[in-house]
């Protein structure tokens, strides 16, 4: 009994010990055997983690450990881990037997936010990051990523997004630069640049890298000169630079010269690339220069034409100068005419004759040969335009005759079929017909012009003294002295005034008009305030006894007396008319003519052209105002001679288009001084005061008096003050200013007489 009790005893054992062993066996494995599930951990800042192994009794016991040093990461045991801070570290895992370790990387940028300066780059800042991260900008026009590093390009904000491991962190950077209105300025035009003050504090010292270009005062604000790009920048408070880079859009040529039928192309230039939307081309005349909504510029008739291109608030513009010659052209065998081209500018012109044996030219300048025809041609601003010149036959190429003697008449071969006018330099020497007969009048030297089309041949006159018999005679027949007895020789001025006048009439020389024509004995007449009437008397012309008034001084007396008898007759009753038809009011003559032919009235330019009839700087036949376009009508025409008046008198100044008051207040304008602009022609009288009628005056609506506009009915005065009217505001084309050397032959005194400038 006792031996099977032992027995049981030692196979409860065996039992037990197998069991125990069958428990080691099962247990061992999860002791030895298990590995982690991932040996790496990629997270982001605030990101909770697990470090799990395969393993869960191993997990149970394992113990978890990190760097002492490391504020990357915290790990608690069972593998939970926190993430701080962006970077890599590492955790190690102990199991027993062994240690597994598992790599961990917090994604995530050093700073949240950056600010950064336009054109400052900045190596990118981030942690935690592997080789296959991928970086992008959600605006690369503001901030770029370039060879890993951040360059900022413009002022504004942008994120940059970086993506690893499935895990995306962003930061944002703001960019502060130099802001401008619009990415290009034109040439004369301005534009403000700003800076975001509120991320960089205030700046200072604003350059320019070529003021040549572009040019930018201490407030920032920029100025363009002429196409090309210029860097402008600034300073921070901190000593930090700024820039940026301004493109300047202007025209290839500011002033472009062309000939009818040409086409110019792609005007403007700049120092990039230029596309703007929404440019508006525009032509201040189309029958000049026609532009399309490209820019493209086609030459239409000779002229000139302002072009402007404007675009949000800015402006260009541009002169095109449509050169011209004419079609045909007149000259004498042995004599002289002027080829004019126009709109040329001051360029040299190359002149050439395609037959020298016909005509020579030079400096526009048609010499005649023979008789015959030739093609002249000028070339200039690499344009060559052309001229069929044909060469006349004059009888004569001047003309000598005796006071009194028979008329001579010039006559022309080789002009058959054309219109040829005739005129004479000083009618009071020598008249001229239509069909160029020439009548001697007195002794002295003139000239004849002969005009066909635009070309016109001068022939010296010379009158000579009618002989020695028929003087006799005439002094015989008048009842007077052949000369004077030797009494009347050593006789003192007044005793020679108080017997033949000598000294208190002036001289038949004295007497004539300068350059007018010479008036009959009814159309002689000039007016005098009397008792408030207009009296038709003839003009008295009175010596001068040492006073010599300037051309300005002469202009405005003519014209003080001029207005102060239209004045006296409106107190009258008189109704004076504006008027530019001669049916209303006379184009040519002086101021007595048009009273003599009953006419009371005037325009704009009536006073400048009376004066200078009065004073010999032309003909009382020519005229000359302010046409449609703002030229000086019969004077760019040529087609007149009074081109070759103000030529020799005058100086022709450029307005510019400028007002008319800017011109005062820049004292561009004298007193005197003849105003030119779009069917407006006026005198500066001085003092803030103008003659001037037509768009200047205070019109009185009458229905009784009848002309070409019944709303400009009469008027009562030539003097307006300038500031405040029309005037202030006129754009002035053209100055005509007598030059200095200038000596008026006849001015008006207080009287109205007109007086010889000695």
């Amino acid at each position: 009994m006792k031996g099977e009790k032992d027995l049981k005893n030692i196979k409860t054992k065996i039992f037990g010990v197998i069991i125990v062993c069958m428990l080691i066996i099962a247990i061992t494995p999860a002791f030895l055997f298990g590995e982690l599930k991932a040996e790496s951990l990629t997270m982001t800042v605030g990101d909770d983690g697990k470090i799990a192994l395969t393993n869960p009794v191993l997990e149970m016991i394992a113990r978890y450990g990190v760097d002492e040093d490391s504020d990357i990461i915290t790990v608690e045991q069972g593998g939970r881990v926190e993430a701080y801070k962006p970077g890599e570290t590492e955790v190690e895992v102990e199991v027993p037997f062994r240690t597994l370790t598992c790599s961990v990387s917090v994604l995530g940028f050093e700073e949240s936010e950056l600010t950064l300066l336009t054109g400052q780059t900045k190596e990118l800042s981030i942690g935690g990051a592997s080789d296959d991260a991928e970086f992008y900008s959600s605006d690369k026009e503001v901030v770029d990523i370039v060879d890993g590093e951040l360059v900022a390009l413009k002022d504004g904000i942008a994120d940059i997004i970086c993506s690893d491991k499935g895990k995306q962190v962003s930061q944002s950077v703001y960019v502060a630069g130099i802001t401008a209105d619009r990415p290009y300025l034109f040439a004369g035009n301005k534009m403000q640049m700003s800076t975001n003050e509120s991320l960089i504090g205030q700046v200072k010292g604003w350059t320019s890298s070529d003021p040549l270009v572009a040019t930018v005062d201490e407030t920032g604000a920029v100025t363009g000169v002429e196409a090309g790009w210029a860097e402008v920048s600034c300073q921070t408070e901190d000593g930090q630079i700024m820039r940026t880079k301004v493109n300047v859009v202007g025209m290839k040529e500011t002033d472009i010269y062309l000939q009818a039928g040409d086409v110019y192309s792609s005007p403007l230039i700049s120092g990039e690339g230029f596309d703007a939307e929404g440019i508006e081309w525009r032509s201040d005349d189309k029958d000049v220069v026609h532009v399309d909504e490209s820019g493209n510029m086609r030459a239409v008739n000779g002229g000139e034409a302002q072009v402007t291109c404007s675009v949000e608030g800015q402006r260009l513009t541009g002169k095109v100068h449509v050169m011209s010659l004419p079609e045909r052209a007149y000259t004498a065998v042995g004599m002289d005419s002027k080829l004019q081209l126009f709109n040329g500018g001051n360029n040299s012109i190359i002149w050439r004759s395609s037959d020298e044996t016909k005509v020579k030219v030079a400096d526009g300048i048609l010499k005649g040969v023979g008789a015959g025809a030739a093609k002249v041609t000028a070339t200039v601003n690499n344009k060559t335009l052309s001229c069929d010149v044909s060469v006349v036959q004059l009888s004569n190429s001047s003309v000598e005759m005796k006071e009194q003697s028979e008329a001579k008449t010039i006559k022309v071969a080789g002009a058959e079929g054309q219109n040829i006018s005739w005129a004479s330099a000083d009618n009071s020497i020598a008249q001229v017909s239509q069909t160029g007969e020439v009548i001697p009048i007195s002794e002295g030297k003139t000239a004849v012009y002969c005009s066909i089309g635009p070309s016109t041949m001068t022939i010296p006159v010379t009158i000579g003294e009618k002989d020695v018999q028929a003087k006799k005679m005439d002094t015989q027949s008048a009842g007077q002295p052949e000369a004077l007895s030797d009494t009347e020789k050593t006789a003192g001025p007044d005793t020679q005034a108080g017997q033949n006048k000598a000294f208190t009439q002036p001289s038949e020389e004295d007497m004539k008009y300068a350059g007018t024509v010479q008036a009959s004995e009814g159309e002689k007449k000039s007016v005098r305030k009397e008792k408030g009437a207009i009296r038709t008397d003839e003009p008295e012309k009175v010596e001068n006894r040492g006073v010599q008034l300037t051309g300005p001084e002469a202009i405005i007396a003519c014209g003080n007396y001029y207005n102060s008898v239209l004045e006296q007759a409106v107190e009258d009753g008189e109704k004076w008319v504006y008027s530019n038809s001669s049916k209303y009011v006379r184009q040519t003559g002086t101021f007595e003519q048009m009273l003599a032919g009953k006419i009371r009235g005037g325009n704009c330019g009536v006073i400048a052209n009376w004066a200078f009839r009065d004073m010999g700087v032309i003909d009382s036949k020519d005229g000359f105002y302010g046409d449609s376009s703002g030229y000086i009508r019969h004077y760019h025409t040529g087609t007149k001679t009074v081109k070759d008046e103000f030529d020799k008198y005058c100086n022709i100044i450029n307005g510019n288009k400028k007002s008319f008051e800017t011109l005062v207040k820049d004292g561009k304008v004298k007193v005197g001084d003849v105003i030119i602009g779009k069917n407006h022609t006026f005198v500066y009288r001085g003092n803030g005061t103008v003659f001037a009628s037509g768009h200047d005056a205070i019109w009185h609506k009458d229905k009784s008096v009848k002309t070409d506009d019944p709303n400009k009915a009469v008027f009562e005065t030539w003097v307006r003050t300038y500031k405040g009217t029309y005037n202030g505001r006129f754009k002035v084309h053209y100055i005509i200013r007598l030059k200095d050397s200038f000596v008026p032959e006849y001015y008006r005194d207080e009287e109205g007489n007109l007086v010889k400038n000695r």
